[in-house]
């Protein structure tokens, strides 16, 4: 219960604004699900992909990609890599690529959640719309002509 009391302070902080602050509470739920589950667990996977996406909110990308690094080797671990959760990671690596000016990384990070979000779910499905347009805007970040 504490974990997902920290997860969600952390969470409304960061909606809020408070980047810095809801690192704390993300921190703390992560040191929780590590110590309970140690790193093959998928609740310790969601608690790096949150610190990440708060990271990567800052703008301190090399933190960012840390944890969201970790959150999907942990994802992978316990769901595979052809799963929804990979897949949403890899976009939000990608994202962080593409945030930092890095679209050709971001563009390899977009493909490879187009495939894993292929095989999890239908092909009609919003996310994968979604995956085709961030890869779409990432080639025009590459090439602009």
């Amino acid at each position: 219960r504490l974990a997902r009391a920290c997860h969600q302070t952390g969470s409304f902080m960061r909606a809020g604004g408070f980047l810095d602050q809801a690192t704390v509470p993300f921190q703390l739920e992560l040191d929780i699900y590590t110590a309970l589950h140690g790193l093959t667990h998928l609740n310790t996977a969601q608690a790096y992909a949150a610190l990440g996406q708060c990271y990567a909110d800052l703008k301190m990308h090399d933190l960012a990609f840390r944890y969201l690094d970790q959150a999907l080797k942990t994802t992978e671990q316990v769901k595979g890599s052809n799963c929804d959760e990979t897949g949403r990671l890899l976009v939000e690596i990608g994202n962080t690529h593409r945030q930092r000016g890095d679209a050709r990384n971001a563009l390899l990070f977009y493909n490879k959640a187009l495939q894993a979000h292929n095989k999890a779910v239908s092909p009609f499905q919003r996310q994968v719309t979604t995956d085709m347009v961030d890869i779409e805007r990432a080639q025009l970040d590459v090439h602009p002509d």
